[in-house]
């Protein structure tokens, strides 16, 4: 069963999202495009690049907002909050996304995903 945990990254999303005490928030997410994480989360979940996310996140008086960002872009989505308060780091959630479990050298992807939530 810890092996099949693995594979559920869009349900762990949501609970850790629940997890934040946020009632209504936004979300964005980068490098993690699961249809589930929609449905799972909001239908309005923004898919934008790092950058993009570090906006969303910073923006004044939106409310609680929740970005998931792939380590992959987690440099590049701290960069673009040079000098502005990071938003707090909620949780990490590691496992293998199954819609692109095997990379071009047949080797399953596992990803490694920061919860980030500003209130």
């Amino acid at each position: 069963l810890p092996l099949l945990k693995a594979f559920n990254l869009s349900p762990r999303l949501a609970e850790a999202a629940r997890a934040s005490g946020c009632a209504n928030p936004e979300f964005a997410t980068v490098g993690y495009r699961e249809p589930s994480l929609v449905f799972l989360t909001d239908t309005k979940l923004l898919m934008p690049d790092a950058a993009g996310a570090a906006a969303f996140i910073d923006k004044e008086g939106a409310g609680c907002r929740i970005a998931f960002i792939e380590k992959a872009a987690e440099a590049d989505f701290r960069a673009a909050l040079q000098g502005k308060t990071a938003p707090a780091l909620l949780t990490r959630v590691r496992g293998v996304n199954i819609n692109a479990a095997l990379d071009k050298q047949r080797k399953l992807r596992v990803l490694d995903i920061a919860v980030y939530v500003r209130r």
